[in-house]
């Protein structure tokens, strides 16, 4: 039987991987066939090792990640029989660099919290975003997935759809109360609205449609440039980094901050530990 990408794709489509998801993992597939110049079911161990040294150049997470794609596709290939071997099977992920996580530091966060502009529809549609991130540490497609009636008010908390579509809450803060109902104010003006999405493109063909990932990404840079914060320091991932820091350093468990996160492992969360050497000290001083 003959495996295509494509069918691949429609396989992770069905586990509702998200759109940037499987665009990327089409990408990479393609890539590989493209370069070894026929179907990649039939790719040999040989024709991978050729494609993954015509990328070595690249950093450790991309090589990992484009072969992580590649194992993938072929043990869903295996499951039928289009395969004598899998040619990854001999093929070990590269190690990555232990590096702990970049968060803003106290003047940063002061400036993300009170000098952003937020008059315009679109300054408030943005800001909105970046607090959102901040203060609940959700990922950026976990915000594009969010909807308006995502938003629980008698409860006040946010239903949040994560990875493998596992749904988790997360209270929501007085500060994040308030700038949310502002940007729904402004939201309920903008005609025409298609979406049910919390936050809509403002302009252009797409306009009232859930924002897309490029345009979030644009949005969250455009927002730490108009405050000074570097963007080619700070991804919109690192306001992640800083709310689970931040909830670190003001004494929240580890154990909480991993199920507000959604992390699936403890251990995920626990390299946060290491960004506070403060609570370290404190704690070995209670030694003897």
């Amino acid at each position: 039987m003959m495996i295509t990408i494509q069918q691949y794709l429609d396989h992770l489509r069905l586990r509702k991987l998200s759109d940037h998801t499987l665009l990327a993992t089409r990408s990479d597939l393609t890539c590989v066939e493209r370069h070894i110049g026929k179907s990649l079911v039939l790719a040999k161990e040989t024709d991978i090792r050729s494609y993954l040294r015509s990328i070595s150049q690249l950093k450790a997470t991309t090589l990992r990640r484009r072969i992580t794609i590649l194992k993938g596709f072929f043990a869903f290939a295996e499951r039928f029989d289009a395969l004598t071997e899998d040619p990854t099977g001999n093929i070990e992920l590269p190690k990555l660099p232990q590096r702990l996580p970049i968060y803003l530091n106290q003047s940063e966060i002061q400036r993300l919290l009170n000098d952003m502009p937020a008059v315009s529809a679109t300054e408030t549609r943005d800001s909105t975003l970046v607090k959102l991130l901040f203060f609940t540490g959700i990922r950026i497609g976990e915000a594009i997935r969010m909807n308006t009636n995502d938003i629980d008010w008698e409860e006040n908390q946010l239903r949040v759809i994560g990875k493998g579509d596992k749904e988790r809450l997360i209270p929501i803060n007085s500060k994040l109360a308030a700038v949310l109902e502002k940007w729904l104010q402004m939201r309920a003006t903008i005609k025409p609205i298609e979406s049910p999405a919390l936050f809509i493109s403002l302009g252009g063909p797409r306009r009232g449609g859930r924002l897309s990932h490029d345009a979030m990404l644009l949005a969250v840079r455009g927002c730490f440039e108009s405050i000074g914060i570097p963007p080619k320091k700070y991804s919109p991932h690192k306001l992640r980094h800083t709310c689970a820091t931040e909830l670190l350093r003001k004494g929240v468990p580890v154990e909480q901050i991993s199920q507000i996160l959604g992390h699936a492992k403890l251990d995920t969360t626990l390299i946060y530990a290491h960004t506070e050497p403060a609570k370290l000290r404190s704690a070995l001083e209670r030694l003897g």
